[in-house]
């Protein structure tokens, strides 16, 4: 890893005045990236329109080696207040999503061989083994921007949603658009790593009023709080081996799901490509690699309000979100 790559991790966190800013970490300290780097002379790029680190991404291949100056600056303790944010801390409300809102939120399906094996014998035991077969190319959906929620806030069960599923996955943050990515260049395109939880509405998913179509995509995976992200973005320089980084996830305490990302089927390399050549890729877009086994869908154990969810993964901080339910009154609420 060269000496000037940057590796510290990034956040969107909710200044004083209640923008959405990018911040970098350095040590423990969360740093204001455009006003550190305005009063250190170091030229970053920001979109002031776009908020937290989508402000960066726009211009991610020329912003990267100046939050690279930028981060030795920080470490060599040359950077103080006024742009100091204070201190990281698990659980701070003003640290949000990373990417707040992104264009795409695109989704690998059924990607870990046991979590297909597990899930396929819920439906039909006799056909586990052949539904487990590698296809011939990754299975993808997408989720709403709006599903988007940070790395701490409540997972509010929606209602008539009563079997809310937990899914810690790997995602990616697209730093370098594109279109017909090849595979051996897909890893250039990546900003960063981060934790994405892909909440699930299995009493939507699968639809026993339409036994022709028996899924339900849009219902059982969109909602509000459908996906935390966060709690920051691991540029790609700090990961030398995707493969190796470990997922885990515990509901109240208990492991529930713990996995290396090694065990995927389809790699973040083919996924990208795949992606790319549905869509034009652009900076700011989430790809969430899927999920290891042992969600709530395996033996029915879904999450219930009050219930504590944290997930984890190695150099990727860690989340905490509580399970709430919809309050009817929310309703009401909502605009026409």
């Amino acid at each position: 890893m060269a000496d000037d790559a940057l590796t510290a991790p990034l956040l969107s966190v909710r200044a004083p005045d209640g923008r959405i800013v990018a911040a970098l970490l350095a040590g423990d300290r969360m740093v204001d990236v455009a006003r550190a780097a305005a009063a250190l002379g170091i030229a970053v790029t920001v979109d002031d329109q776009a908020p937290g680190l989508h402000a960066l991404l726009g211009a991610w291949d020329a912003n990267r080696p100046a939050l690279a100056a930028l981060q030795a600056q920080l470490i060599a303790g040359e950077a103080q207040a006024p742009w100091d944010l204070g201190a990281f801390a698990a659980g701070d409300e003003r640290v949000v999503a990373p990417v707040p809102r992104p264009e795409k939120l695109l989704f690998a399906g059924a990607n870990y061989q046991r979590h297909v094996l597990e899930d396929a014998a819920r439906f039909d035991p006799d056909t586990a083994g052949a539904a487990a077969a590698e296809a011939a190319e990754p299975y993808m959906f997408i989720k709403l921007p709006l599903c988007v929620s940070g790395p701490y806030a409540p997972i509010v069960r929606p209602l008539g949603h009563d079997q809310l599923d937990y899914e810690v996955e790997l995602a990616v943050v697209i730093g370098r658009g594109g279109r017909h990515v090849e595979p051996e260049d897909a890893l250039d395109h990546v900003a960063g790593y981060l934790l994405c939880n892909d909440v699930s509405s299995r009493s939507r998913t699968m639809r026993a009023d339409w036994p022709f179509l028996k899924t339900d995509w849009f219902s059982g995976k969109n909602f509000e709080t459908a996906a935390p992200l966060g709690p920051f973005l691991l540029p790609a320089a700090a990961v030398p081996d995707w493969r190796a980084l470990r997922l885990r996830l515990w509901v109240n305490g208990e492991l529930r799901q713990n996995d290396r990302a090694g065990e995927m089927t389809f790699g973040i390399e083919e996924q990208i490509a795949f992606a790319s050549r549905q869509v034009p890729l652009r900076p700011g877009d989430v790809i969430a690699t899927g999920t290891p086994a042992g969600s709530g869908f395996r033996d029915g154990r879904y999450l219930q309000p009050g219930d504590v969810v944290e997930a984890g993964g190695d150099g990727l901080g860690a989340q905490r979100t509580a399970v709430r339910a919809e309050a009817p009154a929310a309703l009401a609420a909502r605009p026409s």
